[in-house]
């Protein structure tokens, strides 16, 4: 991340969401622009058409879970681009969190298909081993009356 351009914004997807994949240098690029409103607080006006891009792998878990209205948490820092006569500010995303109204069902199908073909790591649940396969047994725990001593 670029030293001294740290951002943290907190907003809903109110915009287009935009995934597609480029090709450049005969590699795949996935790439994904959403566009944000940040509201305001006291003395601060709303932003309205944040855009914000991800590239790579985290463009495409992101796409799974994200749709209109979706709050997410981004980290990243900024870029400005002159296309044309227009300049364009824009958030490049270092880290997306996923706050609320977000589609969790098809974004876990979409992680675990990356997960599936190796572009990304398995979470830490799907890490812990099952005990029954390494010829664990589970320890026995005496029931409540057991423990207590009779006369």
């Amino acid at each position: 991340m670029p030293r001294n351009n740290h951002v943290f914004v907190i907003g809903d997807i109110t915009g287009d969401i935009y995934f597609d994949i480029f090709e450049l240098s005969r590699k795949s690029l996935p790439f994904l622009r959403l566009m944000l409103m940040v509201p305001g607080t006291e003395g601060y006006k709303t932003v309205k058409g944040l855009r914000v891009v991800a590239y790579s792998t985290l463009a495409e878990l992101a796409y799974g879970y994200v749709q209109l209205g979706t709050r997410l948490a981004v980290v990243g820092h900024l870029q400005s681009r002159v296309r044309g006569r227009e300049f364009i500010l824009e958030l490049v995303a270092e880290e997306i969190q996923f706050l609320r109204n977000a589609d969790w069902e098809r974004g876990e199908k979409g992680r675990l298909d990356l997960v599936a073909q190796g572009r990304m790591k398995p979470s830490y649940l799907e890490l812990t081993p099952d005990t029954s396969e390494a010829g664990l047994q589970p320890i026995a725990v005496p029931e409540p009356e057991e423990c207590i001593e009779k006369d």
